[in-house]
């Protein structure tokens, strides 16, 4: 019997050795196992002796075209035409015979940034370095070295910056401020704005095209996010490849209008529904106790057009919970609210928290940033710590482009490393981590929206939503829908609500008649195991027709 088992072993490794060699992984297409980057298609896979796998089964259950045996021991990479890696690794996984299946991993060299100040960089890279006469603790960091070995940024969204303006000719942010590649014209309230070719953004104050820093406020947040990577020039961003988009509503005293502030994001969304820039972030390192409906209207069209709105908790030492400080403590889902930590993992004395109203902490004490006139400095505040957050989440978003702005804010609190301090006092009781979050965005998922995203309905009628559902990543496990959010007279029902992606499902909303007239936000959500995914229904309600109540198709 074992002579048997051990020519059967040795044919099929005959059989692998002479099927002709892979590729490298470099040459390969990639995807992501369990967060991982890997060679798409392929898996490490090493039989148990006496396997009964032959090279011609395994060739029919898998759609092999290639494979070959690696190193002294009887382990084989085997390369599928049609199957993802993911598929293999759950089928072979399953089998007796088999010792272990693994992806087979990509793996890269860890080239740090060659920006001299890099080392003062402790959020980026905390190894315990002295920021300021005081040493710091080993990995309070946000992981971005490690995140680099997948994306620096390359290709991703806009990033919009509300603030003071920007010094778009600091040498270490120039090539990462966004710069129009045509003339556009958008509309400022009763009046036509229109921006050259090459004009960098929007100044809500003068109603133009040059958004000038004359205060130094923005250009520190736009270090923080943005500063080129790897140029041989003072510091690195998050995002080393950042496409900043710079509007000022704030003036050289820091201080700006809500009116300013409606107009800025109108501009955003504008320039967005237009094509002329893809803004999937704005950062907001500001804030105040003042809650305004016009606030709240503009930051919900802003998630109407998939947009998140990262936002400074505020420096009050206050608990937001019972203390509000806005635009952070707007209750929508695409406002990521963020406090601060220092270099030991400690949460500034100064930084507002909110263990139900603020999601996630990011370093912000010391910061060594860009200011105008070519320099860098030091600042502090939850207003870094946004930036960072920010930063952060463009810089995931270049690596995980199908992510909508709910379930990138969903990563990011989730993806957020444990934090002692942040514990009880944030929603996540996290510090964010880009490298958690881009190895979390990749795991195998869906997407999921709706059409349309805004319904009418009328009081005591009904609407039909198709929801559809999307694989990234080789995903093909089934997905449970559901609904939260809006108002609690609502009675829905799915024709299935089980679903395994592609597919679609369809959604009806029935009403009663003494439902408030207004305008709702639900949530439609996708379930499967730990793989939770959302979409935004914007419900209209509308007065109902006396005797004939009726719902309208939706637009």
């Amino acid at each position: 019997m074992f002579m048997r088992d051990r020519v059967k072993i040795l044919s099929f490794a005959l059989a692998i050795l002479t099927a002709g060699a892979l590729p490298s992984p470099a040459q390969e297409a990639t995807e992501y196992v369990g967060g991982r980057q890997a060679a798409a298609n392929q898996v490490v896979v090493k039989l148990r002796s006496g396997s009964r796998l032959s090279v011609a089964k395994l060739r029919r259950l898998y759609d092999l075209d290639r494979m070959r045996r690696i190193g002294n021991s009887e382990v084989y990479v085997l390369h599928s035409r049609s199957r993802s890696a993911g598929a293999m690794l759950r089928s072979l996984g399953s089998r007796q015979d088999v010792a272990y299946v693994e992806p087979d991993y990509l793996l890269h060299a860890t080239s740090l940034p060659n920006d001299p100040r890099f080392g003062e960089q402790w959020a980026l890279q905390n190894n315990g370095q002295s920021i300021l006469g005081s040493p710091g603790t080993p990995g309070a960091d946000i992981g971005a070295v490690y995140a680099w070995d997948v994306t620096t940024g390359a290709g991703g969204p806009v990033v919009a910056l509300l603030d003071t303006g920007v010094d778009a000719t600091h040498p270490d942010l120039a090539a990462n401020i966004w710069s129009a590649s045509a003339e556009f014209s958008v509309k400022i309230g009763n009046r036509t704005l229109t921006c050259a070719q090459g004009s960098h953004g929007f100044d809500a104050i003068r109603n133009t095209c040059d958004p000038v820093d004359d205060n130094g406020h923005g250009t520190l947040v736009a270090g923080i996010i943005g500063a080129v990577g790897h140029n041989g020039e003072g510091v690195s961003g998050v995002n080393q490849q950042a496409s900043m988009l710079p509007v000022k509503f704030l003036n050289s005293r820091g201080t700006g209008t809500t009116s300013n502030f409606v107009n800025a994001i109108d501009f955003l969304i504008q320039v967005k529904q237009m094509g002329v820039a893809n803004v999937r972030v704005i950062s907001n390192s500001w804030g105040g106790n003042s809650n305004s409906r016009a606030m709240m209207d503009a930051v919900s069209r802003a998630l109407e057009n998939d947009i998140l709105f990262v936002s400074a908790a505020g420096n009050l030492s206050e608990n937001t919970d019972t203390s509000p400080f806005y635009p952070a403590s707007l209750p929508l889902p695409n406002v990521l609210a963020v406090t601060a930590t220092d270099h030991h993992d400690q949460l500034m004395s100064s930084a507002n928290v909110g263990p139900n109203s603020v999601h996630v902490g990011a370093p912000g004490a010391f910061i060594l940033s860009t200011i105008p006139g070519g320099d860098y400095d030091y600042s502090s505040g939850t207003s870094m710590a946004a930036a960072y957050a920010a930063g952060t989440a463009t810089l995931m978003l270049a690596g995980c482009p199908d992510l909508n702005a709910l379930d990138a804010r969903t990563v990011l609190v989730e993806s957020a490393q444990p934090t002692a301090s942040l514990t009880g006092q944030t929603i996540s009781g996290g510090r964010v981590h880009a490298d958690n979050a881009i190895k979390k965005c990749n795991v195998p998922a869906f997407t999921m929206s709706t059409t349309p995203a805004t319904v009418e309905i009328a009081q005591g009628g009904t609407a039909s939503i198709t929801v559809q559902i999307a694989p990234t990543g080789g995903f093909s496990d089934t997905v449970f829908l559901g609904v939260s959010g809006g108002y609690p007279e609502a009675l829905f029902s799915y024709v299935s609500g089980v679903v395994t992606p592609p597919a679609s499902d369809t959604l009806t909303i029935r009403n009663t008649l003494n439902i408030p007239l207004g305008t709702y936000l639900f949530s439609i959500t996708g379930t499967a195991g730990d793989v939770v995914r959302t979409a935004p229904l914007w419900v209209v309600i509308t007065r109902a027709v006396k005797g004939n109540p009726q719902s309208s198709p939706g637009h």
